[in-house]
């Protein structure tokens, strides 16, 4: 498990809200984000007894999960009590839709039962409605103020939007998950989270990686994009190709 970390602000970084970690390759900012979260899952379990973490889609995304499973210091993570959410979903030509790929990775690999690996349904008349009960559901037998998302993994975009978190959605300001229809009559569903669940976790793990996203990380402060957590913690996870020159 790597040493523990400096939150210090980074001089190649703006003001950014929240804590940021800084580290030169993507390989190295998993090193901290796997130990982040193997020992936020401990806490979460030890405290609430489950650990409940949003994953987005991506390459990225996929990576953390491998590790969390096959490096040593980490893989003792409370698997048979964690719940895998999406951050968002789509159809997908290969895997039915995307966020399967992340739960096929982890099905029968990290040993969460089949019943904690939460895929939505895009086929039903209310994706989104359905998935936004479903976790409803799900977190109603916490105390009244801790049923909430654990962490969000989730990816900062160029456009300075959090990957899969649909903020402009009809109702999205009431919402935990929100859905869309694709241009053309018969165009599958996509669901996303809305701003409010993910504000409302307790710990955002946000992702910034290379040349693409400078631009918008030296507009995140202040940006409309940038999550406001009520009661957790943002932190930023940079690596050293996104810093503004």
């Amino acid at each position: 498990m790597p040493d523990l970390y400096d939150l210090k602000p980074d001089p190649d970084l703006p003001s950014l809200p929240g804590e940021a970690v800084v580290r030169e390759t993507p390989d190295h900012l998993i090193d901290v984000l796997v130990s982040d979260i193997y020992l936020h899952a401990l806490n979460c379990v030890q405290t609430f007894g489950d650990f409940h973490m949003a994953i987005g889609n991506g390459a990225f995304q996929e990576r953390v999960c491998r590790r969390l499973m096959t490096d040593p210091a980490v893989r003792q993570l409370p698997w048979q009590r964690t719940h895998v959410w999406a951050v968002a979903d789509e159809p997908d030509d290969i895997w039915g839709s995307r966020f399967t790929s992340i739960l096929d990775l982890l099905e029968g690999h990290a040993g969460i039962p089949d019943s904690n690996l939460h895929l939505p349904d895009l086929d039903t008349p209310d994706p989104a409605g359905d998935y936004e009960r479903r976790l409803q559901r799900t977190l109603a037998w916490r105390e009244k103020g801790h049923d909430r998302l654990d962490l969000v993994l989730a990816s900062y975009q160029p456009s300075g939007d959090v990957a899969g978190v649909d903020r402009t959605a009809d109702h999205a300001a009431e919402r935990l998950y929100v859905g869309r229809v694709g241009e053309g009559n018969g165009t599958p569903r996509t669901i996303g989270m809305a701003p409010r669940l993910l504000n409302a976790s307790r710990l955002i793990a946000l992702v910034a990686l290379g040349q693409d996203t400078r631009a918008a990380l030296t507009m995140a402060p202040g940006s409309p994009g940038v999550p406001a957590p009520l009661g957790g913690t943002l932190r930023w996870y940079v690596d050293r190709a996104a810093c503004p020159v």
